[in-house]
């Protein structure tokens, strides 16, 4: 496995949510082992976003495992792709108010990862991560910490919000990531025999 010295600029989120700069002049960045993926498993990926969701949910699993080293297991391009997931998957399932309402905000919006998307060729989605960061974080901090009866009243009281989850939804920048991971395979997984 190679490794890689240059300038190391990470942003690591630590337990309170805050987004954290973390800067060294030379570090050394290799892989996890822990981000391994069969070749197999990846190559029965023929669905568009399947190849990407497993990568994804490899991600999810090593994260959980241990949130507090995440700078330890991931890279920088490697946290904007977890970011993302998390996003992804917040927004799927419940819309931005319930990123926001699980106090998810600061992953997204404090964090690189619209520039991230943009290098992945996702610019709508990057657009959309910048156009709605300032409201979103506004409403987070009147919504996060709520009951579930709260976050079902969000919905009434921040209507725009229906918006940005049809914009997510009409284009998530899947495609164009899964087509750049696919590229770039060894910045962001390891693939096993």
């Amino acid at each position: 496995m190679s490794r890689e010295t240059f300038l190391v600029v990470r942003y690591v989120i630590i337990n309170t949510n805050k987004l954290v700069k973390i800067y060294s002049e030379k570090g050394e960045i290799g892989m996890n082992e822990k981000l391994s993926v069969s070749k197999t498993i990846l190559e029965n990926a023929k669905k568009d976003g399947e190849f990407l969701k497993i990568i994804l949910e490899k991600y999810d699993a090593v994260w959980r495992s241990d949130p507090n080293k995440l700078a330890e297991n991931f890279a920088e391009e490697q946290i904007s792709l977890l970011i993302f997931g998390i996003l992804y998957n917040q927004v799927q399932n419940g819309g931005f108010l319930q990123l926001l309402f699980n106090n998810y905000a600061p992953y997204v919006f404090g964090s690189p990862l619209s520039a991230s998307l943009r290098h992945w060729g996702a610019t709508e989605t990057a657009d959309l991560i910048e156009t709605i960061q300032d409201r979103s974080l506004q409403v987070a901090n009147e919504i996060k910490g709520g009951s579930l009866n709260d976050l079902s009243e969000s919905y009434s009281e921040y209507p725009e919000f229906e918006q940005y989850d049809n914009d997510f939804y009409r284009n998530d920048g899947t495609k164009e990531i899964e087509a750049y991971v696919k590229i770039h395979i060894s910045e962001f997984i390891i693939i096993a025999e």
